[in-house]
C-alpha cells in the first residue's frame, strides 16, 4: 500500500507513455573492481509512476533521490534464479540509467551495476535497429543497405555504429553533434565493414 502512495507523489515529468532507447556502456562489479564493455541495446517505456522495461517488466517509482535521479523497483520477484533484478534508477534528465543486479550462483553472490546511455526519445526506433543487427550479425548476414560511397562490385558492407564515451566522473555534460543535430552524450559515429 505505501508503494502504491509514493508512486503517485513521484513524477517524472515525460508525458504518458514516452519511449527512450539506451545503450549499455558498461558492466561494473563493486566487489571484484571490475568493469566490462557494453554491447546492449533496450527500449524503456515511461509511465506515470512506473516504467515497462523489455526484461524485467512493470517497475514502479518508489522514490526521488538526492541526484534528482528515480528509482524503480519490482513489486515482486524480477529475473531468473541466477540474476535478480533490485532496482533500475534514471538520472533526472533521462540521459543515463543503471541496472542494480545480484547475480547468484550456489551460495555465492555478486552484485553487478550495468550503466546505459539515453540513445533518443524514438519510440524505441534504435534499440530495434540494434536488435535487428545482432540478430542478423548472428545470422552471418547483414540487416543494413550497401554504403552508398562504397563500389557495388565490392561487396562491402557498411553500418554506422555510436559508440559512447564513458564518463565516470558523474558530471557527464552533453555535446552538441552535428551529424545528429541535437545535444547528446559524448560519442563518436564510426563506419564499421559487416562482412
Amino acid at each position: 500500500m505505501s508503494l502504491a502512495i509514493l508512486s503517485l507523489t513521484i513524477s517524472i515529468g515525460l508525458s504518458a507513455q514516452t519511449t527512450i532507447s539506451y545503450g549499455q556502456v558498461s558492466s561494473f562489479c563493486p566487489q571484484t573492481g571490475q568493469t566490462l564493455g557494453g554491447g546492449g541495446a533496450i527500449a524503456i517505456t515511461f509511465y506515470d509512476g512506473y516504467i515497462s522495461h523489455p526484461m524485467y517488466g512493470k517497475l514502479y517509482a518508489t522514490q526521488r533521490n538526492n541526484d534528482g535521479s528515480v528509482t524503480y523497483v519490482p513489486k515482486k520477484f524480477a529475473g531468473t534464479p541466477a540474476m535478480q533484478l533490485n532496482a533500475v534508477l534514471v538520472s533526472a534528465n533521462y540521459q543515463r540509467m543503471e541496472e542494480r543486479i545480484t547475480s547468484s550462483l550456489g551460495y555465492a553472490s555478486m552484485y553487478m551495476i550495468n550503466s546505459y546511455t539515453s540513445m533518443g526519445e524514438d519510440g524505441g526506433k534504435a534499440a530495434q535497429r540494434w536488435a535487428d543487427a545482432n540478430a542478423a550479425s548472428r545470422r552471418g548476414g547483414s540487416g543494413y543497405s550497401r554504403d552508398r560511397s562504397s563500389s557495388s562490385s565490392s561487396g562491402n558492407d557498411y553500418i554506422e555504429v555510436i559508440e559512447y564515451a564513458p564518463d565516470f566522473t558523474g558530471n557527464s555534460p552533453d555535446v552538441w553533434c552535428a551529424k545528429c543535430q541535437k545535444w547528446m552524450s559524448r560519442h563518436s559515429h564510426i563506419k564499421k565493414r559487416v562482412r
